[in-house]
């Protein structure tokens, strides 16, 4: 049985718990059937407290209702477990409601000098495809559960099994958010600089696994020949950031604006491959992830080109005075249809993090 199908034994919260939920979420998809509009759910879960008590989830639920609006619906679902219903809200907006739960629930139970953090599973839908309850419910397990390995991937990977003096990351010191990788990767690596004059590298002997991240337009394929000089070098693993006219000399191409954390996890799973010099099933499901994400950042550039192109053309228009209020309207109302288009494209983005 289910979280969400279990019972609710708590009397915290009496008008809101999981029997409302599930009839609200019917209510709510016959809206969508109706009316056309868009409706997030979320399934929110307490992480990180094992001495939660019914007057404590009660504080709780306060707290997240507090940073919901006022049209949004929060529920007692169980123990350490919520529910919400968003009406009228998009992925993207679902997903930003989402991050601002986590970094102000976060917040403020650390100035209680408690540790407190959430995992939280988001299933959005539209008059496109209007889903059952069923499979609400299911998306968002499936959706609560991905979350969690998503935030355990950095503390998993930080374990014994990786013995640091063996493990050698080459890295430009110059690279975006290097702190923030460095911060992440030292504790299970060794971190080299390198700049683009790099010369020949040696290594001790007790090297096993490297990986090195390079980046597109910056002598990549120099700094690769000059690294792979090395005999001792039992296999590189080799990172792009960027497009690349040759991505079968790279054994993962990420895109150029890329999520620092999500980028240490690829450095992680690089390291602990049992078998790098075969591409096993796991990795290459890993790979043809990347691949999606890189696709779907180019396909983000469409819309994003024609709202920017709209705009500049309104604002001619209003400088020069020829622009009547229904014309405006109808701008507008395109500009509307392609940031939708952008939010669905960035959720795709956010859902393929998650594999």
């Amino acid at each position: 049985m289910s979280k969400i199908e279990g019972n609710t034994n708590s009397k915290s919260v009496p008008c809101h718990n999981r029997d409302a939920f599930l009839l609200d979420v019917e209510g709510e998809l016959n809206r969508i059937w109706r009316y056309g509009h868009r409706a997030t759910f979320l399934l929110i879960e307490i992480n990180n407290y094992n001495g939660i008590t019914g007057d404590y989830e009660k504080i709780l639920f306060d707290e997240i209702r507090k940073e919901l609006r006022t049209c949004d619906r929060l529920y007692f679902m169980g123990e350490k477990l919520f529910s919400a219903i968003l009406p009228d809200t998009h992925e993207g907006g679902g997903e930003y409601a989402a991050l601002r739960l986590k970094r102000e629930i976060v917040r403020i139970a650390k100035d209680k000098g408690e540790d407190i953090s959430l995992n939280i599973g988001l299933v959005s839908t539209g008059p496109e495809q209007v889903s059952s309850l069923k499979s609400i419910l299911s998306a968002l397990e499936k959706d609560l559960e991905r979350d969690r390995q998503c935030q355990m991937f950095l503390s998993r990977a930080g374990g014994a099994s990786l013995t640091r003096e063996t493990r050698v990351l080459f890295v430009s010191e110059n690279l975006k958010e290097i702190k923030i990788i460095r911060k992440n990767l030292e504790p299970v690596c060794r971190i080299v600089y390198f700049n683009e004059n790099i010369g020949g590298l040696s290594f001790d002997d007790g090297i096993e696994k490297c990986v090195i991240i390079l980046e597109e337009g910056k002598s990549s394929l120099d700094i690769l020949k000059n690294i792979q000089k090395n005999h001792r070098l039992k296999y590189i693993f080799k990172i792009l950031l960027g497009d690349s006219a040759n991505p079968d000399k790279y054994d993962l191409v990420v895109p150029r604006e890329y999520d620092p954390g999500f980028l240490c996890y690829a450095v992680l799973r690089a390291f602990s491959q049992e078998q790098p010099e075969k591409t096993s099933k796991q990795a290459r499901k890993y790979i043809d992830t990347l691949t999606a994400i890189s696709a779907a950042t180019h396909q983000l550039n469409q819309p994003l080109q024609i709202i920017l192109g709209k705009m500049e053309l309104m604002l001619l228009d209003l400088d020069s005075g020829h622009l009547e209020p229904a014309e405006l309207k109808n701008v507008l109302a395109e500009i509307r249809k392609h940031v939708l288009l952008s939010a669905d494209i960035n959720q795709k983005i956010n859902r393929l993090t998650k594999v």
